[in-house]
């Protein structure tokens, strides 16, 4: 059970830069595609609603999804806190017992 926390605690430092860059451009291509969206020079006004009842509910909540990840990215940077006074907690206890 240890090994695994540790393991897990290596993967998110190993993996926090990727994911921070991918959740990152993830919001940036989102925001663009929504910015093409309200752009588009349609003149049918039942087209243009129909594209933005579609787009723009689905490119919000996907904004919103990316955003949340990067939050909890950039939140556990240096990894868990909880995890981290627990290993520590461990890592006392063996050597003490040494």
């Amino acid at each position: 059970m240890i090994a695994k926390l540790r393991k897990r605690q290596q993967q998110s430092r190993r993996w926090r830069v990727p994911f921070a860059i991918f959740w990152t451009i993830q919001i940036i291509l989102w925001l663009v595609i929504l910015n093409y969206v309200f752009g588009l020079p349609i003149t049918d006004p039942i087209i243009k609603l129909t594209i933005l009842v579609y787009v723009v509910p689905t490119t919000f909540a996907f904004i919103g999804l990316a955003s949340a990840l990067l939050g909890e990215v950039l939140g556990n940077w240096h990894g868990k806190p909880e995890t981290e006074l627990l290993l520590r907690v461990i890592d006392e206890i063996q050597k003490k017992e040494s």
